[in-house]
C-alpha cells in the first residue's frame, strides 16, 4: 500500500493525465463545446461546490463485421468542481465561469450554449461576464474571438433570462 505521500503524488498526476485527455478530446470535437454549470451546497449549507461540465460530440472508427465504421459519440467531462463558499454572487460566478472559458481554451469558434438553472445569482452571473468581457473588449482593441463569442453567448442567455 503507497504512503499517503505517495498517494497524493499518484492522484495529481492521475487528474493531470485526466486533463490532457479531456483538453485532446475537446480539439477533436465534432461540434461545438456546450457548457453546463451549477452549485450544490450541502444539508446545513456547511460547504458548497461549484461545477462545470463540457459536452460535445466525437468521431471514432470503429471495426465492425470486417468493416471500418464511423460512429458519434456524446462525451460529458467535468471541467471544474471546486469549492465555492458564501457567498454566491452572480459576480463571483461570473468570474469563475470567464476563468473557466480561458483556462480551457474555449474559443469562439468551438463555443456552444452555457446550461444552469435560472436561480437569480446565475442569471445575475451572465450579466455580469457579459458586461465584464464587454469592458476588456473595450480595453483591448484586439480582443480575441473567444471574448466576441463569449460576449454574444452571455448576451443570448442574459436576454433569455430577462424574459423569464
Amino acid at each position: 500500500m503507497p504512503s499517503r505521500k505517495q498517494a497524493t503524488v499518484d492522484v495529481k498526476e492521475l487528474a493531470k493525465e485526466g486533463r490532457t485527455h479531456i483538453f485532446n478530446l475537446m480539439k477533436t470535437a465534432q461540434s461545438k463545446i456546450h457548457l453546463s454549470t451549477d452549485i450544490w451546497s450541502k444539508k446545513g449549507l456547511t460547504s458548497s461546490y461549484l461545477g462545470v461540465t463540457a459536452q460535445f460530440v466525437v468521431q471514432r472508427e470503429e471495426i465492425r463485421k470486417k468493416k471500418k465504421v464511423t460512429k458519434f459519440y456524446i462525451e460529458d467531462c467535468v471541467l471544474e468542481l471546486i469549492e465555492f463558499p458564501n457567498p454566491h454572487t452572480g459576480i463571483r460566478i461570473a468570474v469563475e465561469l470567464l476563468r473557466v472559458l480561458k483556462e480551457w481554451k474555449i474559443k469562439d469558434d468551438r463555443l456552444g450554449f452555457i446550461l444552469s438553472d435560472s436561480g437569480s445569482n446565475m442569471v445575475k452571473a451572465f450579466k455580469e461576464a457579459r458586461t465584464m468581457l464587454e469592458a476588456n473588449q473595450e480595453k483591448n482593441s484586439n480582443a480575441t474571438a473567444t471574448t466576441a463569442t463569449s460576449t454574444r453567448m452571455l448576451r443570448a442567455r442574459a436576454a433569455k433570462c430577462e424574459h423569464h
